[in-house]
């Protein structure tokens, strides 16, 4: 759970802020009652939040709609390093 995103706020909210988004989240009634309590308990409490902060500190929604690079490689390129070898007897 994000409570900046079920709150649609940032993480240098005020509290006066955090309490309208309340008030906006539970009257587009986008997200359960309850997730929304929770967000605003999250929020309101320092400690929390500061997990919050933590936790959510990147944005990783991004990266679902990025698509992966091709990790494809061609097998004759690779060769052993032996520097190691000495070691190993």
């Amino acid at each position: 759970m994000n409570p900046y995103s079920i709150l649609n706020v940032n993480k240098n909210s005020t509290q006066q802020e955090i309490m309208q988004a309340v008030a906006i989240a539970m009257k587009e009634k986008k997200v359960s009652v309850n997730e929304i309590a929770l967000a605003q308990k999250a929020l309101l409490n320092n400690q929390t939040k500061s997990i919050h902060d933590f936790i959510n500190f990147l944005n990783l929604d991004v990266c679902d709609k990025m698509p992966l690079p091709s990790l494809s490689y061609d097998n004759s390129t690779i060769c052993r390093l032996n520097i190691f070898d000495d070691d190993i007897k």
